[in-house]
C-alpha cells in the first residue's frame, strides 16, 4: 500500500514526475501509473491503487481537467475523504470541474502547503538523508570525545604544574636539611647559623638553575 497516490493528466508528465520525486524525499511511497505493466487492466490496478492509498493529490491543469481518467480518480478520492487538489499557477478557479471548485486547491508550486495537507492524511515521514545533507553526517563516538579528553595538556599548563612540584620539593629538602643542621649544630652551636645560611643560599641557586634549564630546553 503507497501513501500517496498522483493523478494527473500525461500532458502533464514532467510535473507529476517532480511532485513525486519531492514527496519520496519527504519519506512518503508514491504510486503513480509508472506503475503499470503491459497486460494489466488498467481499470483494476488503478482502483486497487486508489482504494489502497491514504492520499490522492490531484493536478489540474488544461488537460487534466477535460480528462475522464483524472476526473473519475478524483471523484472516486473525494468519496474517500482523501483527495488533495492541487492546480497549475495558470490555471484559474472557474476552470477546475465543477464539482471539485467548493474544493481548497493549493497551488502545485507551493510544496509546504501540499505536504502539511499531506501530513495530516497520511502522517508526517522521516526525510530521507541525501549527500548533501548535514543531518546525515556521522555523528562523533563517544570513543573520539576520550580521546580528545586525554590530551597532554598545554605547554604552559604542562610547566606550571612542573614548577609548582619543583617548589614542593625545594621546600621539603630545606626543611629536611633544617632539621639536620639543627640537630648537628646542639654539638657546634657556633658553626650552626653559618652554615644555615648557606644552604638555604645554595639550595636556592641550585632551584633557580634547574628552572632556568628546564625554559630552555623547552624553547
Amino acid at each position: 500500500m503507497s501513501d500517496v497516490f498522483i493523478s494527473y493528466s500525461k500532458a502533464d508528465r514532467r510535473q507529476a514526475e517532480a511532485l513525486a520525486e519531492d514527496l519520496k524525499l519527504h519519506g512518503y511511497s508514491v504510486w503513480w501509473d509508472t506503475e503499470l505493466y503491459g497486460g494489466e487492466d488498467f481499470h483494476d490496478v488503478i482502483l486497487r491503487a486508489l482504494d489502497g492509498t491514504k492520499a490522492v493529490i490531484v493536478i489540474w491543469s488544461e488537460a487534466s481537467v477535460k480528462s475522464q481518467w483524472v476526473r473519475g480518480e478524483a471523484q472516486h478520492a473525494q468519496s474517500q475523504h482523501k483527495l488533495i487538489p492541487t492546480r497549475f499557477a495558470r490555471l484559474r478557479d472557474t476552470d477546475i470541474p465543477l464539482n471539485f471548485r467548493a474544493l481548497h486547491t493549493e497551488l502545485l508550486d507551493e510544496r509546504d502547503r501540499i505536504l502539511r495537507a499531506l501530513e495530516r492524511l497520511a502522517g508526517k515521514r522521516k526525510r530521507a538523508s541525501t549527500a548533501e545533507d548535514p543531518a546525515s553526517e556521522p555523528a562523533i563516538t563517544p570513543r573520539a570525545t576520550a580521546r580528545t579528553e586525554n590530551r597532554a595538556p598545554p605547554p604552559a599548563q604542562g610547566m606550571a604544574r612542573w614548577a609548582r612540584r619543583q617548589l614542593v620539593v625545594f621546600w621539603v629538602a630545606t626543611i629536611t636539611m633544617g632539621v639536620l643542621m639543627y640537630i648537628w649544630g646542639r654539638f657546634a652551636p657556633a658553626a650552626t647559623s653559618d652554615a644555615l645560611v648557606f644552604l638555604v643560599i645554595g639550595l636556592g641557586v641550585l632551584f633557580i638553575l634547574i628552572v632556568v634549564q628546564k625554559l630552555t630546553h623547552r624553547r
